[in-house]
C-alpha cells in the first residue's frame, strides 16, 4: 500500500518535531486540531512524505528501532489508521 498526504495539510518542522495542521474552507490554517509528531511518528511520517510503501516503511522501522516485526506491523497499522481518521493521509 502507498499513502498520500491530503492536499489541505500543512507540515511544519520545529525543534525536531513535525506539526501537522489542516487548512479550513477559507484556506486558513486550523491550529486548534494540530497533530504533533515526535520520534517514531515523525520517522514514519517522513517516510510517507518520501512516498515509501508499507513494506518499505516497516523495514525501515525494523532497521532503526529495536522492535519485533509483529509489534512494528501492529503499531504501524494503528498509526496509519489514526492519520486516516484525522484526514491527514489517504491510502492508495
Amino acid at each position: 500500500m502507498k499513502y498520500r498526504i491530503n492536499d489541505d495539510i500543512v507540515i511544519d518542522e520545529m525543534d525536531n518535531i513535525l506539526i501537522l495542521t489542516k487548512k479550513n474552507q477559507n484556506q486558513e490554517i486550523d491550529y486548534n486540531n494540530a497533530i504533533i509528531l515526535e520520534d517514531v511518528g515523525k520517522f514514519i511520517f517522513t517516510l510517507i512524505m518520501q512516498n515509501k510503501n508499507e513494506n518499505n516503511i516497516i523495514n525501515n522501522i525494523l532497521k532503526e528501532y529495536d522492535v519485533h516485526i509483529d509489534t512494528a506491523k501492529k503499531d504501524f497499522k494503528n498509526f496509519i489508521e489514526q492519520l486516516v481518521q484525522a484526514e491527514i493521509i489517504h491510502v492508495e
